[in-house]
């Protein structure tokens, strides 16, 4: 279960540092102050990255490391969170009843 968790963080290292040059070449990409040829050229450089050199990232409760019934906000999973709201361990957060 460590490993899957390194295995993790290292698949979002991957992901940021590549998204952010992919990030910084589609902001200029979409800026209408700069040459047409500058972005003509943008535009083959973003399309030759592809889709396989974006790697997936599978969000994953930070408690039990479980993939599905995630809850983003929250960054757990929907049993963990429906443990946590009993126990009313997170603030704001009440069972509701009626």
């Amino acid at each position: 279960m460590l490993s899957l968790k390194y295995k993790f963080l290292r698949q979002r290292r991957i992901y940021f540092s590549r998204y952010k040059s992919y990030a910084i070449k589609k902001a200029f990409l979409h800026n209408s102050q700069i040459s047409s040829n500058l972005r003509i050229h943008l535009s083959k450089r973003i399309y030759n990255i592809g889709k396989k050199s974006h790697t997936r990232i599978r969000n994953r409760c930070i408690i039990s490391n479980r993939a599905r019934g995630f809850i983003g906000h929250f960054k757990c999973s929907r049993i963990k969170f429906r443990e946590a709201a009993s126990f009313c361990t997170i603030n704001g957060i009440r069972k509701s009843s009626w």
